[in-house]
């Protein structure tokens, strides 16, 4: 048993668990955080984007983090139609500083991170999996227990805090117990296929931005893996390049072979040259929700507990920003923690639904999930999505004198124009408002 007088329990040392802890230690509390493995980090050598917004609520000094961040100078929008390998293209100039965003090493991320929150004086036990809350007579989660006890071989240990942020991802145990939660059918998830391919004398960021210093990002849009509806997207920098599809689960059949869809969208004749050469590093998958937080954000929090990250089921779930989320979602909870201690009252995060409301987290939720299940329930929509796309990009990428305003009307009516069933699209629309 611990008898330590924490301040704050992280379960969970990924990026969300990491950003909590920071946020609460660095704002005077005294906590622990508690990580599965050896070290914290996500333990996959998968590289994701990442921007300012985030960053800066970590690391007030990220643009010197050269050997973890990569600057993205590139973003391209590849459009497939049925008639075309690759419709248009389409590609945005850096801002003035170049550091529009980044695709951040995530090991060395969580290294940084792990060494921000050592040197702020937190403490790390590693090797303890929180398996389970410890909660009082009155049901108020007091601590966290980690070891079974059913097994005689794993020592059990328990810390006591007012407050615990469970942040130990997708397969949250804890989250699991507290929420009761239920299986998500196949109609309510996405699937993530990522492969990530190196090679050693090769540069993939070299053929696509003419600098090795540089990174880019290339969404492919239009059902590129030809089920029905599917995007894809590569993240090159430095010697690798991720590719990543994202799949609606209900449109896969049992036979579908995820290897096989990878190596088409692989062969695909815009992709092919960029490729040549390389070999494959790893290969996962990872299922997650369409609709992002499992329920409303209030139920996310009680009396003497936080979820967040992943274990909240917060994702993105059209362009999967996960690193953002991540940061993002666990600052808050540090935050909401911080200002349950000064309100004196610990174990009460009152705070944390009204910051997460107020913060994009929601707002990309609801219009995301929503349009995902515009496309899910009118295949007619589906029809002419890679039309719609071409009309929208190519008209915000069209540099001319009109104002905003104007351009996004004019786009507006073009759209409409070509494609009728804009009109029972509300979200569609506001989707657009929001990204155009």
């Amino acid at each position: 048993m611990d008898n330590h007088n924490w301040d704050l329990i992280v379960a969970g040392g990924g990026l969300c668990g990491l950003s909590a802890a920071i946020t609460a230690q660095g704002k005077g509390l005294n906590v622990l955080l508690v990580e599965k493995r050896d070290i914290p980090g996500n333990g996959f050598h998968i590289d994701e984007l990442a921007y300012p917004h985030a960053l800066k609520q970590i690391f007030s000094d990220y643009e010197n983090l050269d050997n973890v961040l990569t600057p993205l100078r590139r973003r391209a929008f590849w459009i497939v139609t049925d008639d075309a390998h690759t419709a248009w293209e389409c590609v945005t100039s850096p801002d003035d500083s170049g550091k529009a965003g980044f695709v951040a090493n995530r090991p060395k991320l969580d290294y940084a991170l792990f060494d921000r929150f050592i040197a702020l004086g937190g403490e790390l036990h590693s090797n303890e999996e929180a398996t389970d809350l410890i909660l009082d007579e009155n049901g108020v989660v007091i601590g966290v227990g980690c070891g079974d006890d059913e097994d005689e071989d794993v020592e059990r240990i328990e810390h006591y805090a007012p407050l615990t942020v469970i942040a130990d991802g997708p397969d949250s145990k804890l989250a699991g117990h507290l929420l009761k939660r239920r299986e998500l059918n196949p109609d309510e998830t996405i699937l993530i296929i990522k492969e990530t391919l190196t090679a050693e004398d090769c540069e993939p960021s070299i053929r696509m931005t003419g600098s090795s210093d540089n990174a880019a990002s290339v969404v492919i849009l239009g059902d590129p893996l030809d089920i029905g509806f599917s995007w894809a997207r590569l993240i090159a920098h430095r010697n690798k390049i991720v590719i990543k599809a994202y799949v609606p689960h209900d449109l896969l059949s049992e036979d579908q072979n995820l290897n096989a869809l990878i190596e088409q969208l692989k062969m695909h004749p815009s992709i092919e040259p960029i490729i040549q050469g390389f070999e494959s590093e790893s290969f996962t998958t990872q299922t997650i929700p369409v609709a992002g937080f499992e329920k409303q954000s209030d139920v996310l929090w009680g009396e003497g507990f936080i979820i967040s990250g992943k274990a909240a089921r917060l994702y993105h779930p059209f362009d999967c920003r996960m690193t953002d989320y991540s940061i993002v979602s666990g600052v808050i909870a540090g935050k909401a923690a911080v200002d349950a201690h000064i309100d004196r009252r610990e174990s009460q995060p009152h705070g944390y639904p009204r910051m997460i409301s107020e913060t994009f987290l929601m707002r990309d939720r609801n219009s995301m999930s929503d349009f995902m299940n515009e496309m899910r329930v009118k295949p007619q929509f589906r029809s002419v999505y890679p039309q719609m796309l071409l009309s929208i990009t190519e008209g915000i990428f069209t540099m001319d004198a009109r104002s905003k305003g104007i351009k996004k009307s004019d786009i507006e009516k073009s759209v409409r124009s070509k494609c009728s069933i804009w009109d029972t699209l509300s979200n569609f629309h506001r989707l657009f408002k929001l990204y155009g």
